[in-house]
């Protein structure tokens, strides 16, 4: 896939040629910009399903080992389990808390501890991946 996103992105002569701001880095710079987030999954069909019902994103992009939901969110089968926390996460804000919590619960996610600041509560989704929920 040598030139190839795995991610469905406009690229930045597409942005440029819409009108759209396109930030070309600094002089000198090798242009670096965020692909994505991709998230581990042994179970890349149930993750795939729960990460897509959640956000409500559909899949833009399916392979044997690989799930792209929307523009910027991927998962990729993985051997073997999670077993220690999160060094990266992801911050879901919520327009409402109270029905985001409710959702996430039904469809597997539990949370990890009781809120924080009264503004965020450390979830996981059914593999263990640490997110929190955000209030807006």
């Amino acid at each position: 896939m040598r030139g190839e996103s795995r991610f469905d992105r406009e690229s930045p002569d597409a942005a440029a040629s819409a009108g759209r701001r396109v930030d070309k880095g600094r002089e000198g710079s090798p242009g670096l910009r965020l692909g994505g987030i991709v998230i581990d999954a042994v179970d890349l069909d149930r993750l795939a399903r729960f990460w897509s019902a959640l956000l409500d994103l559909r899949v833009t992009r399916r392979e044997e080992d690989w799930v792209s939901l929307g523009p910027g969110l991927a998962l990729q089968r993985v051997p073997e389990p999670k077993i220690s926390k999160n060094r990266v996460h992801l911050d879901l804000v919520a327009d409402d808390f109270a029905r985001a919590v409710v959702r996430a619960a039904e469809l597997g996610a539990t949370p990890a501890g009781e809120m924080h600041e009264d503004l965020w509560q450390v979830w996981r989704d059914p593999e263990g991946n640490e997110f929190c929920i955000c209030v807006s």
